[in-house]
């Protein structure tokens, strides 16, 4: 059985183009330590999608100083805290 999860969803604006993912989610999730958002990066909880990208840019290997562009969507899917 596996744990239930919450999902958050952004969209990179003009002034987050050329920022780090890591950064970026840092900002948004802040009772997540940097640290703990490079792990969840790494464990694939982390999707990064071309979404309103005018260039639909492809996204390689997923890494913590990824760089963003404007029109991303970064999806998060972090375990649900448990009672």
């Amino acid at each position: 059985m596996s744990l239930p999860t919450h999902e958050w969803r952004f969209e990179v604006g003009a002034p987050d183009h050329g920022g780090r993912l890591d950064a970026f989610l840092a900002q948004r999730l802040a009772w997540r330590s940097r640290n703990r958002i490079q792990d969840a990066i790494r464990d694939a909880r982390v999707e990064v999608r071309p979404h309103k990208d005018p260039q639909q840019a492809l996204i390689g290997e997923l890494k913590p100083g990824l760089r963003l562009r404007r029109g991303q969507e970064i999806v998060v899917r972090l375990p649900a805290p448990q009672a």
